[in-house]
């Protein structure tokens, strides 16, 4: 595996600043950037913010999409759904098409634009959220032998993945945008993996990360590190 990718990113849930109030700072992103909570080649590595930013998730982005497009290959798990349930393409009448149910996806829920937070969009304040919804029943293929699993449009309960997944989908569609084809994003651009592109894969790492002692790190900083 280092002989693939000799660079390796282990990720926390990509959600941050866009996803809840910028003055709570209590989202696992705002963490992850504050602590540094990003393993290269299995150590820490920090993402600083320039000046005139916060450590948000739009500094990142901008961040990892500079590594992927001119470092050597690497290998990135990022903790939130990819993808919806297929219902949701059924009812909304999407062709199965990745980039397209990104790009449908942004129209409606630009969770990357300036003061755009997931709980705005929600509330109707921005956006098109209303006519982009899905079922709190509704879960994914590959969840669905899974007991812990919850929806990605399951809100407002604990250990919910709808508000970082929802925040997160316009991200890895600007990252995406910005590498092109350096970039494999597994496996929604196949399931081979070209020679020399990095991957980016959702990684979902609280079915291991106890797994291995903590070493005094924190919650988000283990399930980094199990990664």
């Amino acid at each position: 595996m280092s002989q693939l990718f000799p660079e390796r990113f282990a990720l926390e849930k990509l959600k941050g600043a866009r996803a809840t109030q910028l003055a709570k700072r209590e989202d696992a992103f705002q963490q992850l950037v504050g602590d540094g909570l990003i393993t290269v080649a299995g150590h820490r590595a920090s993402v600083a913010p320039t000046k005139g930013q916060d450590g948000s998730i739009d500094v990142f982005a901008e961040w990892l999409s500079q590594q992927l497009s001119s470092g050597p290959p690497a290998l990135v798990g990022i903790d939130h759904a990819f993808s919806f349930p297929l219902r949701y393409s059924e009812m909304h009448r999407l062709p199965p098409d990745w980039p397209a149910f990104l790009d449908d996806f942004h129209k409606h829920w630009p969770t990357d634009g300036d003061n755009t937070y997931v709980c705005f969009v929600r509330d109707g304040v921005c956006g098109q959220g209303a006519i982009r919804q899905g079922y709190a029943s509704w879960i994914r293929l590959t969840e669905q032998r899974t007991a812990t699993a919850k929806s990605v449009f399951r809100f407002d309960v604990q250990g919910q993945v709808a508000t970082a997944t929802h925040a997160g989908l316009p991200w890895l569609r600007s990252i995406r945008q910005r590498c092109g084809d350096r970039v494999h994003f597994w496996p929604f651009d196949g399931w081979g993996i070209p020679a020399g592109r990095s991957v980016v894969a959702e990684v979902y790492p609280s079915l291991w990360m106890k797994r291995f002692p903590d070493e005094h790190r924190n919650a988000d900083q283990q399930a980094a590190y199990a990664v």
